[in-house]
């Protein structure tokens, strides 16, 4: 009797397979409307990742020079507890020029990381003559772990900072500014 059951029971089950099977079989040979699955996502919190800084700067006109428009009336003076030369013009006329560029002094700043970085641009807004105009506001940027940067390294989130130059410079001169990262 056991027998005649396990043998009633196992046909019981191939007929079943046997039915799913043919459930999802299509009669023509072609497969429509929709189909619903589930995925299982084995892959680790980005929370609970190590966080890894990865940060680019790119600074770019960096060089300017000013030339005099009316240099026919200036003389050059050496300085010598400066080491510059200043402009002296005749009958008090100030010094005139154009700068090469008008294009402003800039540091782009790409987050690579899978953190939010904050970057802020400081140094000089006056030397010899010369006006330096920048944002000087702490500049949050992106994660990059996250958005349309994640998987295309070429769209991972940037702030690019500006300075403009500006005025007529007393001499030569170099400045520098500094960009922190935090």
């Amino acid at each position: 009797m056991k027998k005649i059951f396990a043998l009633v029971l196992a046909l019981s089950l191939v007929a079943c397979l046997a039915l799913s099977a043919s459930a999802i079989t299509p009669a023509n040979g072609s497969l429509t409307g929709e189909v619903s699955i589930s995925l299982k996502n084995d892959s680790t919190s980005t929370e609970t990742a190590e966080t890894v800084y990865n940060v680019d700067v790119a600074w770019a006109n960096t060089a300017f020079t000013f030339t005099y428009t009316n240099a026919e009336n200036s003389e050059l003076k050496w300085d010598p507890a400066s080491h510059t030369y200043t402009v002296e013009t005749e009958d008090d006329v100030a010094a005139e020029g154009t700068w090469s560029t008008n294009d402003p002094i800039t540091a782009t700043v790409t987050n690579h990381s899978n953190a939010d970085i904050t970057a802020t641009l400081s140094g000089v807004t006056e030397q010899n003559g010369v006006e330096f105009g920048f944002d000087a506001s702490a500049q949050t940027i992106a994660r990059a772990d996250q958005g349309e940067s994640l998987g295309d390294r070429s769209q991972a989130p940037k702030h690019v900072f500006e300075i403009a130059v500006s005025g007529t410079p007393e001499g030569s001169f170099t400045v520098d500014f500094t960009l922190t990262i935090d």
